[in-house]
């Protein structure tokens, strides 16, 4: 008798005390990627500044606007009627003592290396979810979680001592690289060795440590306001992860799709040893596995030789770019909530904590496909709502809860969509998948500060509302076309292409039922459904 993987989880112990000790090593790091990944938002937040005069000794608080000989400004000093752009600056240390910004000149003329700095960053990911991916599905997870964790280590550690602005675009870029890498191929590797029940536990728990991340960053952000300090206390930490290759083990589901039965043998007998269960790995009931392994190039081809999972990967694509639109257009404007930038952050933070754990709660009750489509026809109508707030009730505060509703929204749905995605392909090809869909999403990311610009570039009736209301616009359509994706709640992991494309048909999937999957040859051409 033949059983499936899941199936075989489930009596071994499908969240027992090896994946308990698995899960929280593996996502420990998650506390140094969220410092790491936010900690531009301190270290080249705008630093308030004025010329330096001829001679001067006063610092940035004296008032020399008006000054008897020097008319001064934040990038020129006029006088005797003209005017001479400024070769050093005073900068005001009542936020930071010292930024990024003040120690390499990073305004006026060269404000422009600020956004180069962000994009290296934002490059690095975009590159990386391809990269990483492919490499996750060819080589294996635990390969490549540990190699991200290294090159965000070289990306970070040397940071506080590199004032060559070429030398820190190389390492913003590797930061990118590995930090999207590390995260997304943590998330499977974690989902590979939980029964389905348990998934969402891991989505939450890798959300929740990353949030706490975040939280530790505004703290410590808070009481180190030199940049060298800060960056040293997000970066420095990352030298313990370069240990992590001795505590973590290959994902079983991934050695078996391969047929490396063997290997993934000797990891299922610690993980049942662990959990403290008793079962007869020799008998013949694990063969399916290897049965549904397929080769890589075989399966690629199979994907884009399916109408329906090519059409479920290109609405999933544009979800991904609709999520990180709207998460990060948000974020990049948080500045409309007025205040210092501490409570700013702390605030988008507490959203982001919110969202996380309401859909721990709901995930598994109310299933993801409607969580998915609910979280982004919220998120999308509440943006869409400053249309109302702009034209005809302009209060701010009305705007700043519309937005905040809409971060809410699009966090839940940030939770959702990386386990949507990973339960609707194939084990093969699930690494791939997910990376093809996360690049579109760093698209969206990409372009959420260009599209923020807009409000204030651009005039308009609609005001700083313009923003939103794009990023509501594309989160309705997105929420829309994904009302035609299966279900995946309590469903088995699919392993072949076919497993993945008859999805929504496969009544038999349900994890409650320890036989495999029967699935049969479908002509693709002639499907109507995903």
């Amino acid at each position: 008798m033949a059983i499936e993987y899941d199936a075989l989880l489930q009596k071994i112990g499908g969240f027992g005390r090896y994946q308990k000790v698995l899960l929280v090593v593996l996502f420990f790091p998650a506390i140094f990627d969220a410092m790491q990944g936010f900690l531009p938002n301190f270290i080249l937040a705008e630093h308030e500044h004025r010329c330096k005069i001829p001679n001067e000794q006063d610092s940035y608080e004296r008032n020399v606007t008006h000054h008897p000989v020097y008319n001064v400004s934040k990038c020129s000093v006029q006088y005797n009627g003209t005017s001479e752009e400024c070769t050093e600056w005073v900068y005001d240390q009542s936020i930071f003592t010292d930024s990024l910004i003040s120690s390499l000149n990073i305004v006026c003329d060269e404000k422009e290396w600020r956004e180069h700095l962000i994009l290296a960053a934002l490059l690095g990911m975009f590159f990386g979810n391809i990269g990483n991916n492919l490499m996750s599905d060819l080589y294996g997870r635990k390969l490549t979680v540990c190699l991200d964790l290294i090159i965000y280590t070289i990306g970070s550690v040397p940071l506080p001592w590199t004032e060559n602005r070429i030398a820190l675009l190389f390492l913003r870029f590797l930061a990118g690289v590995g930090g999207v890498g590390y995260y997304q191929i943590a998330f499977i590797l974690g989902t590979e060795q939980v029964s389905p029940q348990y998934r969402v536990a891991v989505n939450f728990l890798e959300h929740f440590i990353f949030t706490i991340g975040q939280f530790i960053l505004c703290l410590v952000a808070y009481y180190l306001r030199d940049w060298h300090y800060l960056a040293m206390a997000c970066g420095l930490p990352f030298l313990v992860t370069i240990s992590h290759w001795f505590f973590i083990y290959e994902s079983p589901r991934w050695l078996l799709a391969k047929g490396r039965t063997t290997e993934a043998l000797e990891i299922l007998k610690k993980a049942a040893k662990m959990n403290k269960v008793e079962f007869d790995f020799e008998s013949d009931e694990i063969r399916i596995n290897k049965e549904h392994a397929e080769p890589f190039l075989k399966s690629f081809k199979a994907l884009f030789g399916s109408f329906r999972l090519v059409r479920r990967l290109l609405i999933l694509a544009f979800c991904f770019f609709a999520v990180n639109l709207t998460y990060y257009g948000i974020s990049l404007n948080i500045g409309i909530l007025g205040g210092n930038i501490y409570i700013n952050f702390a605030i988008s933070t507490l959203m982001e904590l919110l969202g996380v754990t309401f859909s721990l709660i709901t995930l598994n009750r109310f299933g993801r496909k409607k969580m998915h489509c609910i979280s982004l026809l919220i998120g999308g109508t509440s943006c869409l709502c400053t249309i109302f707030t702009s034209l005809y009730a302009p209060k701010d505060w009305i705007t700043i809860a519309l937005a905040l509703i809409g971060k809410l929204a699009v966090t839940i749905n940030f939770f959702v969509v990386y386990t949507f995605t990973a339960e609707l392909f194939p084990t093969v090809l699930r690494g791939v998948a997910m990376g093809m869909c996360s690049t579109t999403g760093r698209i969206g990311t990409v372009s959420s500060a260009y599209i923020g610009a807009l409000g204030k570039n651009l005039e308009t009736d609609f005001g700083s509302a313009l923003p939103l209301i794009i990023f509501g616009s594309v989160g309705l359509i997105a929420g829309m076309i994904s009302l035609i994706l299966p279900e995946t709640t309590a469903k088995s992991l699919p392993e072949t292409v076919n497993d993945a494309a008859t999805l929504l048909d496969n009544k038999s999937s349900d994890v409650s039922k320890n036989a495999a999957v029967s699935v049969t040859e479908m002509d693709p051409t002639n499907s109507t459904r995903l």
